[in-house]
């Protein structure tokens, strides 16, 4: 398990947070708690068992994390629509993953994953044209996560839902300013300003 609190990219922010939050309402704020609830979090089903037991795709890591009753799914009670395309991302890039590059046996793992995220109905989505509409029923620091029109992709980004003076923006891992913001744009003129943008995933925190 690797903890970097110094470096953060979207998604080990997102991770860090939900672990911090889950630490302190056990009662238990011992490092080894946290680390324990962090891996919780990262791995499937908790478990560390080499490259491919990562959750590497947010939709993959969002249903693993609701069965695990840590997020809860609300993109379609929120009149969210449903995502059915392939997602074969990583191996269709395998010179962009250094585990994947010269590793036949790995590459193949990876591929299994993603026939076995394939196999699901796909996954719920709030399009980017009713986010404005639904504002005020997505909970303040749920989790969010951006859908994407890139092919074999589920998503590109992830944060959490913020409420600040009655606007629903958004708090994430800049990668733009190296950072973690508050975004100054409300999360609707956020996903219509990503032009490969489709819309989020909602999922608060249990």
């Amino acid at each position: 398990l690797v903890i970097n609190l110094r470096e953060l990219d979207c998604v080990t922010f997102v991770e860090t947070v939900i672990a911090l939050a889950n630490t302190t309402a056990s009662g238990d704020l011992s490092f080894d708690n946290f680390a324990s609830q962090l891996q919780q979090i990262r791995y499937r089903n908790g478990v560390i068992d080499g490259y491919d037991s990562r959750l590497h795709y947010t939709s993959d890591w969002a249903d693993n994390n609701v069965e695990k009753k840590i997020l809860c799914a609300m993109s379609q009670q929120l009149g969210g629509v449903l995502e059915t395309k392939t997602i074969d991302f990583m191996t269709s890039h395998r010179s962009s993953y250094n585990a994947l590059k010269t590793d036949d046996d790995m590459f193949e793992k990876i591929g299994k994953m993603e026939d076995k995220i394939n196999e699901r109905d796909g996954f719920y989505y709030l399009p980017k044209d009713k986010i404005k509409l639904k504002a005020t029923k997505i909970p303040h620091m749920a989790m969010i996560a951006f859908t994407t029109s890139i092919k074999g992709l589920d998503t590109t980004h992830t944060g959490f839902a913020y409420k600040k003076n009655g606007k629903l923006i958004f708090i994430h891992a800049s990668s733009t300013k190296k950072k973690v913001v508050i975004d100054e744009k409300t999360l609707s003129d956020y996903c219509e300003s990503q032009k490969s943008c489709t819309g989020i995933m909602v999922m608060p925190v249990l």
